[in-house]
C-alpha cells in the first residue's frame, strides 16, 4: 500500500529535525570555544541544505524545530525562549536563502557536476550563512549577557562555522541520495579501502602527535594538511560523491584532534581560524578537482561514443557505397555488353538491306523511273547512315570492355599513328600540326591513338573556309603527378552554352549536308579520358577557335 504524501513527510521531518538537534548539541558541546552558542562547525547548516534543496521547502519548518530545541535545551549557554526563536529563526532562514540560491544559480542537486557549480555552491553557502550569523549575534546581544566588543569575533566564528558545515556536509548527503550506485565503488573496492585506511592512519598520527603535549601539540594540527594528497587521490580516482565523503572523514578527524587539544589564550582563536580555513579550502578543492575530472571522463566518453559512431556510420556508408558501385559496375558492364552484342547482331541485317537494295539498283535500274531510283537511293544511304552509328557505337562500348592495361608510353608515339591515319584527310584540308614536347604518361596506347585522331580530325573538319587549318598539340605541368594536354585549332568555335552538349553521344550542333559525322568522336574521347582517370572540357568562342584540354598521369 502506498505511504501518504503527509506521512512520508512527516517521516522526513522527523529525521532532519533529529540529524540537526543530534549534530547540534555535539558541535556545541565540542567547538563552541568562542562563545557557548557559536560553534566553529556547524553541521546542521549543511543537512539543512541538502534537505531544502532534495527535499524542497516543505522541510522548512523541520529545519525551524531542530534549531529551536538545540538552543533552547544548550545547557553550557542557556537562552530565553525568544533568544530561541530568533536564533531558530536564522538558521532557518539561512537554509531556505541558501537552498533557493542553490537551486536558482548553482544547479541545485548537480552543483557538483562542473567547477563552475562548486565555486558558486561555496560562494551562495557563504552567503546564506551571514544570514544565520547576523541574526544569532544580535539574539546573543538582546538576550544575553554577551558583550558588544565581543560580537566581531563571535559573528566571524559563527558565519565561517555555518560556511564551512555547507561545504562539508551537504555535498555528500545530496550527492549520496541523488546517486546510490556502488558499481565504481565496488571495482575498486582494494583501492577505496585502502584510502581509506590511510585517512584513518593520518587521524591516529595527528591525534598521538597532538597528544604529546606544547609545543609538540601544535605539529598534531598542522599535520593535517597532509590531508590533501588523499583528497586529491579520492578526486582523480573516484567520483565526486566518494571525494566529499573523504573530505567529511578528514574533517571529522581534524576536528577531533581540535577537540582534544582544548587550546586556551590567544592560541585558541588561531588555532580555530587555521582549523576553519584548512576544513573550507580542502572540501572545496577536493569538489572542484572532483567536477574538473567528472568533466573530463564526461567529454571523453562523449568522444569516445561519437568515435564509434562515426566508425559505425562510415562503415555502413561504405558497405551501401561498395554495393552500389558493384550494382553500377555491373549495370556498366552488362549495358556495354548489351551494346556490343546488339551493335554486332545488327550488322548482318543491315548488311543484307544495303546489299540487297545495291544489287536491285544495278539489275533493275534501268527499267526504274528517276522517283524509284531516288527512293533507292535513299535506302541505301540510310543503311550505310545506320551502319557507321552501329560501327560508332560498337567503338564508344569498347572503351570500356576492350581496353589495354595501363604503361608508360610518349605521348608522341601514339599521336604520330594518329597523324598517320589522318594522312589523306591533312592533305585534302590542307591542314598544319605541329606539337611541342609530350611527356610519358600512362595509359592504353592504342586508346591515346583514337583520342588525339578524334580531335585533330575535329579540329580539320570544323574549320573556316578559305583559311588554312593550323591545329597545334602541347602539354602543361599540372598538380599531383599529372599533366594537362591540350589541342588548340583556329576553327569556327563553338558557343560556351553548347561548351558541355558537343560530349554528349549522338549530339550534333551541324546538320550532316554541312559537317558529315555521327557526333559521337568526342564522346569517345570522353570516355576515353575518363577511363585514364583525367577529365576533358573546352575553352571556346564562335569565331576563335577551339581548345580541348584534358589530364592525364604522368609517368614519372
Amino acid at each position: 500500500m502506498k505511504q501518504p504524501d503527509w506521512a512520508r513527510d512527516l517521516v522526513l521531518s522527523g529525521i532532519v529535525a533529529a540529524a540537526y538537534v543530534i549534530t547540534g548539541r555535539l558541535s556545541l558541546e565540542l567547538f563552541a570555544t568562542v562563545n557557548p552558542s557559536a560553534s566553529a562547525v556547524w553541521p546542521p547548516t549543511g543537512i539543512a541544505l541538502a534537505a531544502l534543496i532534495l527535499g524542497g521547502m516543505r522541510l522548512a519548518p523541520a529545519v525551524f524545530l531542530g534549531a529551536f530545541i538545540v538552543n533552547l535545551t544548550n545547557p553550557a549557554a542557556p537562552v530565553d525562549l525568544a533568544g530561541a526563536l530568533l536564533i531558530a529563526g536564522g538558521n532557518t532562514l539561512e537554509a531556505v536563502v541558501g537552498a533557493v540560491l542553490v537551486l536558482r544559480f548553482a544547479g541545485g542537486s548537480q552543483a557538483f557536476a562542473t567547477a563552475r557549480n562548486v565555486f558558486l555552491f561555496a560562494l551562495l553557502a557563504a552567503d546564506a550563512a551571514l544570514v544565520s550569523a547576523v541574526v544569532g549575534v544580535a539574539a546573543l546581544l538582546g538576550t544575553t549577557d554577551l558583550a558588544f566588543q565581543q560580537a566581531p569575533g563571535v559573528l566571524a566564528t559563527w558565519w565561517l562555522g555555518d560556511a564551512v558545515g555547507a561545504l562539508l556536509v551537504a555535498p555528500p548527503i545530496i550527492l549520496w541520495l541523488r546517486d546510490r550506485d556502488l558499481t565504481q565503488v565496488r571495482r575498486r573496492l582494494p583501492e577505496a579501502a585502502l584510502l581509506g585506511g590511510c585517512i584513518l592512519l593520518l587521524g591516529v598520527v595527528m591525534g598521538f602527535v597532538a597528544g604529546i603535549g606544547t609545543p609538540l601539540a601544535m605539529q598534531g594540527t598542522q599535520l593535517r594538511f597532509l590531508a590533501l594528497p588523499l583528497i586529491l587521490w579520492a578526486a582523480f580516482r573516484f567520483t565526486a560523491r566518494e571525494t566529499a565523503s573523504a573530505t567529511l572523514l578528514l574533517a571529522s578527524l581534524s576536528i577531533t584532534v581540535y577537540a582534544t587539544q582544548r587550546v586556551e589564550g590567544a592560541d585558541a582563536s588561531w588555532t580555530l581560524l587555521y582549523l576553519q580555513a584548512f576544513l573550507g579550502v580542502s572540501a572545496l578543492t577536493g569538489l572542484a578537482v572532483a567536477s574538473v575530472v567528472a568533466e573530463r571522463r564526461s567529454a571523453v566518453e562523449r568522444l569516445r561514443q561519437a568515435r564509434d559512431e562515426l566508425e559505425l556510420r562510415v562503415a555502413v556508408r561504405t558497405a551501401a557505397l561498395e554495393t552500389a558501385l558493384d550494382d553500377l559496375a555491373r549495370s556498366n558492364k552488362d549495358l556495354q555488353e548489351f551494346a556490343y552484342v546488339a551493335s554486332h547482331d545488327l550488322q548482318e541485317p543491315l548488311r543484307a538491306v544495303a546489299g540487297y537494295t545495291q544489287l536491285l539498283q544495278r539489275r533493275h535500274g534501268g527499267a526504274l523511273n528517276d522517283d524509284a531510283r531516288k527512293l533507292i537511293q535513299h535506302a541505301v544511304d540510310g543503311a550505310v547512315r545506320m551502319q557507321s552509328l552501329i560501327n560508332d557505337l560498337l567503338s564508344f562500348s569498347r572503351v570500356g570492355t576492350h581496353g589495354q592495361p595501363l604503361k608508360p608510353i610518349p605521348l608522341q608515339q601514339p599521336l604520330e599513328v594518329a597523324l598517320q591515319n589522318l594522312e589523306q584527310p591533312l592533305k585534302e584540308s590542307g591542314a598544319k600540326v605541329t606539337h611541342g614536347p609530350l611527356p610519358k604518361v600512362l595509359a592504353d596506347e592504342g586508346q591515346m591513338v583514337q583520342l588525339l585522331q578524334n580531335l585533330v580530325a575535329n579540329a580539320i573538319k570544323f574549320r573556316v573556309p578559305d583559311r588554312q587549318p593550323e591545329v597545334h598539340i602541347g602539354a602543361e605541368p599540372g598538380a599531383n603527378g599529372t599533366a594537362t594536354f591540350f589541342v588548340k585549332d583556329n576553327g569556327i568555335g563553338i558557343e560556351p552554352r553548347h561548351h558541355e552538349r558537343v560530349f554528349v553521344i549522338f549530339q550534333r550542333l551541324h546538320n550532316a549536308a554541312q559537317y558529315p559525322g555521327s557526333g559521337i568522336g568526342l564522346s569517345v574521347a570522353k570516355r576515353i579520358v575518363e577511363r585514364h582517370g583525367g577529365r576533358i572540357w573546352i575553352d571556346s568562342r564562335p569565331g576563335e577557335g577551339s581548345t580541348f584540354r584534358f589530364t592525364l598521369r604522368t609517368a614519372s
